[in-house]
């Protein structure tokens, strides 16, 4: 179905392009592991509720960080097409984008109260949880600024300066927890409020280094920024590509949530078991992330260039790239799943249930890889409405539908739950790499 690569030149391009991402990619997933590892010096109680809060607020942001990402194919089709004033237009229009979704911030202040209520957690950790997703409540317009700005860059082919800034944020949020959190500097220890407290300040100061860094580069990107507000019908169209991605991110994450939720009702050990094996797989995959991310930018600026030809092999390039290493990931889960287990944890049975779904891993690494190039392609090239509809209908139905029908109906316990994932995951390489193959998203036109 994917021709072999022709074109050596491009896949250096990929390359280059998808290598810092990686670095930004680890650099946010760093953003909750320094509140959690900070918050283990406090109390048991304050490490749950951060993670509770994280994963609450994260989930929900998810529908916003997804919307204003629409930034990538708009901009970067106006970036291959040469046209300055689109190039400018997408950002200033997704700038306000961002600025008119901050009025989701008081909904989510609402909501959050029956969420942690919701949760089952203990009295205290929800407490903590909801207190901790308030505070982080205050970074969402910084949020927001800084996802534009950098999708803004990596779609004009620049993904170093946003895997700098990522960094530099990682690097202040260590420094502020330590501040404020632990109590240094004659500061007084505020513990899980200073945690909070610390992520929104390394946020704020983030989202002002971009700003400087995208505006001190304006001329040499030839940026022409008119601060008009923009039309009714403009918003509608860059929402038409974009509100399908944050829905679509939103949905995914979600529905992976309730199936490890799912998993819970196995048992404790099968729980811990999916958490330590879904950590390894979700460093592991990072490479793949920054394939899929490449592919999105070269695909639409080829598409803004008008070179189709190109685009199409960016995106068969970029899904090569990722099979190949995620096949090695794949050996590597097969031949050492025990040694990988061990380094996260020391029950043996949560060994030997983690080891069993390394193995199943191993088997669908490659279609996982397809799918999320592919899928990352298709929504390049601005075709995020049929990747939406697709991920809503299979993730709920296969992804958890199917692992339930098979742990519980089936009775094949943690390997018949992650056989939904399994399914969902090769299903969508497939159905994703046919619409590719199709050549139907060469009809969307996002630049006009």
């Amino acid at each position: 179905m994917v021709p072999a690569p022709k074109r050596p030149g491009l896949t250096l391009e990929i390359v280059k392009l998808a290598m810092p991402i990686v670095g930004m990619n680890l650099a946010f997933a760093l953003h909750g592991f320094v509140d959690t590892l900070f918050m283990g010096q406090i109390s048991t109680d304050a490490q749950a509720a951060v993670g509770l809060g994280g994963l609450v607020f994260f989930t929900l942001l998810l529908l916003l960080r997804g919307t204003v990402n629409g930034i990538v194919p708009f901009a970067s089709q106006a970036f291959g097409a040469k046209d300055g004033v689109a190039v400018a237009r997408a950002l200033q229009h997704f700038l306000w984008l961002a600025l008119i979704l901050c009025v989701a911030i008081p909904i989510f202040w609402l909501a959050f109260p029956t969420i942690f209520a919701l949760a089952g957690a203990s009295p205290a950790v929800s407490a903590g949880a909801l207190e901790f997703a308030n505070i982080r409540l205050l970074e969402i317009p910084f949020n927001l600024l800084t996802t534009v700005l950098t999708g803004f860059l990596t779609s004009l082919g620049d993904s170093r300066r946003p895997m700098l800034l990522m960094w530099v944020q990682v690097l202040l949020n260590i420094f502020f927890n330590w501040v404020l959190a632990l109590g240094n500097l004659g500061f007084p220890a505020l513990g899980l409020r200073g945690s909070a407290i610390a992520t929104v300040l390394a946020t704020v100061i983030g989202a002002v280094l971009a700003v400087l860094v995208v505006f001190s580069r304006r001329k040499a990107l030839g940026l022409k920024l008119e601060w008009n507000v923009p039309k009714v019908s403009e918003l509608l169209n860059i929402l038409r590509v974009g509100a399908p991605l944050g829905v679509m991110e939103f949905v995914e994450v979600g529905a992976f949530a309730a199936f490890l939720a799912l998993t819970g009702r196995l048992g404790t050990a099968e729980l811990a078991a999916t958490q330590v094996a879904n950590q390894i797989s979700a460093l592991a995959f990072m490479p793949g992330f920054g394939f899929s991310v490449a592919a999105s930018s070269l695909v639409g600026r080829f598409i803004g260039a008008k070179d189709i030809p190109t685009a199409t092999r960016a995106g068969y390039h970029a899904v090569w790239l990722c099979v190949a290493w995620m096949g090695m990931v794949g050996v590597g889960f097969w031949v050492f799943p025990e040694p990988m287990m061990r380094l996260f944890s020391r029950d043996e049975q949560v060994i030997v249930l983690g080891s069993s779904v390394l193995k199943l891993m191993a088997f669908y690494q490659v279609f996982d890889a397809a799918n999320i190039v592919f899928r990352a392609s298709l929504n390049g090239a601005g075709d995020t409405r049929f990747t939406a509809i697709t991920t809503l209908l299979a993730s709920w139905s296969l992804m958890l539908g199917g692992g339930w029908l098979l742990a519980f109906v089936f009775k094949l316990g943690l390997l018949g739950a992650w056989g939904g994932p399994f399914v969902y995951l090769t299903l969508l390489a497939f159905v994703y790499g046919l619409r590719w193959r199709s050549g139907i998203w060469t009809s969307s036109k996002l630049i006009q």
